[in-house]
């Protein structure tokens, strides 16, 4: 019983659908031109695989800089990361640099 509703099910959708048939044809996007099938899913692959390391990089940041806000700052100092040339060939690598915070005042009401 149930075997025959589904296969009745399927030849139904089968007969109703009027799609050309054809490499190509029954995709959601265009193959014709090759250009822009290959923006597309440098578009769609790269964006994939880049935001895994977005996203760390910006939790990894946003943690720095609690930790800068809660720690570091009780000290008056501040840090932060540079990227400078190295001296020695044409690379670039990263720096700390600490900064001393001025000390506000806090004065004592009468």
């Amino acid at each position: 019983m149930l075997g025959q509703s589904i296969r009745r099910f399927t030849t139904s959708v089968v007969r109703r659908s009027h799609y050309e048939e054809g490499p190509g044809k029954n995709i959601p996007f265009s193959v014709e031109n090759k250009w822009r099938l290959l923006a597309m899913m440098t578009l769609f692959f790269g964006s994939g695989f880049a935001a895994p390391f977005f996203i760390t990089r910006r939790s990894i940041e946003k943690l720095l800089e609690w930790e800068n806000n809660r720690l570091y700052h009780k000290l008056c100092l501040h840090w932060r990361l540079s990227k400078r040339k190295c001296e020695t060939n044409n690379m670039m690598e990263y720096v700390i640099l600490i900064e001393f915070l001025p000390k506000t005042p806090i004065f004592r009401p009468d």
